[in-house]
């Protein structure tokens, strides 16, 4: 029997990655709301892009992949931008860390971000 996990939606996405953010970046009340808002917006607009791709019932052609990457990597620059104006510089750099190791292959210590189905940050 061939197991399927199904993929998060971009909700779920957004509220594991804000639960995460809010955790380990000790995020303030004043911040939670607004990191929220941005993880969400990204999210969605990361699975407007994926059910554009599938909805065409054929398998995406080459240039259509390499337009749909440039398109999430210009999505996820935006997204740290916005972030960039909501995190204290302490919690930017902790965060452009566990990026970066996410980047780099997951090989991440214990509780740090590693990756998933759906993108984004783990749950803790």
């Amino acid at each position: 029997m061939l197991w399927r996990v199904k993929p998060e939606t971009p909700d779920e996405i957004a509220k594991r990655e804000t639960k995460w953010m809010k955790r380990k970046l000790k995020l303030s009340k004043e911040q939670l709301a607004p990191v929220e808002d941005i993880n969400y917006d990204t999210a969605a607009k990361k699975q407007e892009f994926i059910d554009n791709i599938l909805n065409n019932g054929s398998r995406p052609k080459r240039e259509q992949m390499t337009r749909s990457r440039q398109a999430m990597d210009l999505l996820a620059e935006e997204k740290d931008s916005r972030l960039s104006k909501v995190l204290t510089e302490k919690q930017w750099s902790t965060y452009l860390s566990k990026k970066r190791q996410l980047e780099d292959g997951g090989n991440t210590p214990s509780g740090a971000p590693g990756v998933r189905a759906g993108g984004g940050f783990p749950p803790e």
